[in-house]
């Protein structure tokens, strides 16, 4: 399957996106389980607290990819795909069989109502983290430009860069990336980058799916 598999390298750090080619036809099925699923009062919904999230944010338990629904079947088993990609890619080992890889995931969808934000965060006790878009919503908004992004920070937290005798942070700190929500696309990176969901200014519910990915070599287990 041509998912058009690519890693981009920022602040030497990969990040890869993909997209699922038949996402248009998956997506909407996925959106009206989501909905159904928030529907059902805490049946559902993460009961912990998260201090950086604000909002109209609606967030699920994190074992989304244990249910044998079909359609969320086949979103885990792209994801899956994926980060298995990121690993062989980036893991400097020569032929990294995938029978060498146990991939262990937490997963879980949240929904974005007008105003709702994730604010900046990392991801610990994982190797890769990923963010497929379902529903992105109302991504063109000229009043608000950076609505809804995915926005990472560069990692280097104790970078000093001195120009001219001075600090100028521009040079190599205080340049985030931005990316911009679309539908089908899985975004991966390591657990350590910091990231937010910075304030959506949508009429349209946005939905995505989040996952931590715990890569082990089977070897290592035997």
């Amino acid at each position: 399957m041509d998912v058009g598999f690519k890693i981009n390298n920022y602040w030497s750090t990969p990040i890869a996106h993909c997209m699922y080619p038949d996402y248009e036809r998956l997506n909407p099925r996925l959106v009206a389980i989501f909905n159904e699923m928030k529907a059902q009062g805490d049946t559902y919904i993460n009961k912990r607290e998260w201090a950086n999230k604000g909002g109209q944010q609606w967030e699920s338990e994190f074992d989304l990819f244990a249910s044998l629904k079909p359609e969320i079947q086949e979103l885990a088993s792209f994801c899956d795909q994926g980060v298995r990609h990121m690993v062989k890619a980036t893991a400097q080992e020569e032929a990294l069989a995938d029978s060498r890889i146990s991939v262990v995931s937490e997963s879980w969808f949240h929904v974005t109502g007008h105003g709702g934000y994730v604010g900046v965060h990392d991801h610990g006790s994982c190797s890769w983290c990923g963010v497929y878009y379902v529903q992105a919503g109302d991504t063109d908004d000229p009043d608000n430009p950076y609505s809804g992004m995915t926005k990472f920070y560069d990692p280097r937290r104790t970078t000093n860069s001195i120009y001219e005798n001075r600090y100028d942070p521009g040079l190599m700190l205080e340049r985030p990336m931005y990316i911009k929500p679309r539908d089908g696309m899985l975004i991966l990176f390591p657990n350590y980058l910091l990231h937010e969901q910075t304030p959506y200014f949508g009429t349209r519910e946005r939905i995505m799916v989040g996952e931590n990915y715990r890569v082990m070599s089977n070897a290592d287990q035997a």
